[in-house]
């Protein structure tokens, strides 16, 4: 996370799933601080600074992108509110995170269509 690349595959591990299922809440909880099991277990395999750090969430930047592109945003909007999706295609209630979720999923609805 601290270099933006979020990986978790090893914790979906089907075992280690049901070992933490398997746990008592009392054990997985220190206070307000959750996940006490992993915390102890990589106390001495991760850099002290990292191990402590409060998640942190980041953006794309793609409400910026897509302002720049307002034909593409009133298209989007206007198939979003032809499939019944959107009321209306006006989009002034929406801020940037918004309208970049809407054009992905527009974007995955197009996409799953099948062609002709």
């Amino acid at each position: 996370m601290a270099v933006s690349l979020e990986v978790r595959p090893p914790f979906l591990d089907h075992r280690l799933v049901e070992f933490g299922l398997g746990l008592a809440s009392s054990v997985l909880r220190d206070g307000d601080r959750g996940k006490l099991p992993l915390r102890r277990y990589l106390a001495n395999k991760c850099a002290r600074r990292g191990a402590g750090a409060t998640q942190a969430g980041f953006s794309m930047g793609g409400g910026r992108w897509l302002a720049e592109r307002p034909a593409l945003t009133r298209r989007m909007a206007q198939r979003l509110t032809d499939m019944g999706i959107l009321r209306s295609p006006r989009l002034h209630s929406f801020h940037g995170t918004q309208l970049w979720a809407l054009h992905v999923l527009d974007r995955w609805i197009e996409s799953a269509q099948p062609t002709l």
